[in-house]
């Protein structure tokens, strides 16, 4: 039987504007545990394994699963800044955010890494065979597409970026969602 852990680098602040799991994560570790069997190997562009295993959250356990991605419509306070992600060489580009608080998921996945995984660069918390290392809730069944500009700093490998070729329907997907949606503004 394995035995699951919370790395230190998962976030479950409220207050943010990422997803946030009502409960403790120690219940979501537990749920996914019981139900391993369901988990999925992420596998490298060579196939071999990457030692990172993702679980779907099944959609009679979304209560309390929040969302920080909202739909947004005519009536959506939105506000929009010119900022960078923080890099020193980052061009600031215009970010809009929904005035809103966070919603109840649709969907969520749990991103576990093996312990194997994270001991190479000294990253595991615990000694257990496995550990939440992140999680997204999502506002639909589908998994949110990154925002055009984000694609397109990757596209173009510019600094804040990591180079990564989309097909043109990756694009266009990408610009569909996030014309109705937004992520919410920070507090």
């Amino acid at each position: 039987m394995h035995t699951f852990g919370i790395n230190n680098h998962v976030s479950n602040d409220p207050n943010s504007t990422r997803s946030h799991y009502e409960g403790s994560l120690s219940d979501l570790v537990f749920m996914a545990g019981n139900d391993w069997a369901n988990a999925i190997e992420q596998f490298d562009t060579d196939g071999q394994p990457t030692g990172v295993w993702m679980y779907h959250v099944r959609p009679d356990s979304m209560t309390g699963l929040m969302t920080g991605i909202v739909p947004i419509g005519p009536n959506s306070d939105l506000r929009t800044t010119v900022e960078s992600r923080g890099t020193l060489d980052e061009e600031a580009w215009k970010k809009t955010v929904a005035i809103a608080k966070k919603t109840q998921g649709v969907s969520a996945v749990l991103g576990f890494y093996s312990h194997e995984t994270l001991a190479r660069k000294n990253e595991n918390s615990t000694d257990c065979d496995f550990e939440l290392v992140f999680f997204n809730v999502e506002p639909t069944k589908r998994p949110s597409p990154p925002s055009p500009e984000n694609m397109a700093r990757n596209y173009l490998d510019l600094d804040g970026g990591t180079k990564m070729n989309y097909t043109a329907r990756q694009f266009a997907e990408s610009i569909a969602f996030w014309a109705v949606h937004a992520n919410i503004a920070s507090k």
